[in-house]
């Protein structure tokens, strides 16, 4: 996420692959997603501090018909040459 050496589009690319729908709802313990679609998901920010890997992203979901965004954080770690999720939350 931090290579300076891809261009827009490959890192683009790689942030949308990273953050997937079905990442998304597999991550909730909690049935958050529950009854709900997730429309789109946009990345706002990526910034990284030491090892660790911030992204901040809106999760536009539509309930009832009526459509929402949700902006969420979420932390990653590098781990054996991947990223592994270590944690989220919603920010307001």
């Amino acid at each position: 996420m931090s290579n300076k050496e891809q261009n827009n589009r490959e890192q683009k690319k790689m942030r949308k692959s990273l953050l997937s729908e079905t990442m998304a709802l597999s991550m909730n313990p909690h049935k958050f997603f529950s009854g709900k679609d997730l429309v789109a998901i946009e990345i706002v920010e990526i910034s990284r501090s030491y090892y660790l890997y911030y992204m901040t992203a809106e999760l536009i979901e539509k309930t009832d018909g009526k459509t929402r965004p949700h902006t969420y954080r979420f932390t990653f770690i590098k781990e054996y040459g991947g990223f592994k999720l270590e944690g989220f939350e919603e920010v307001t």
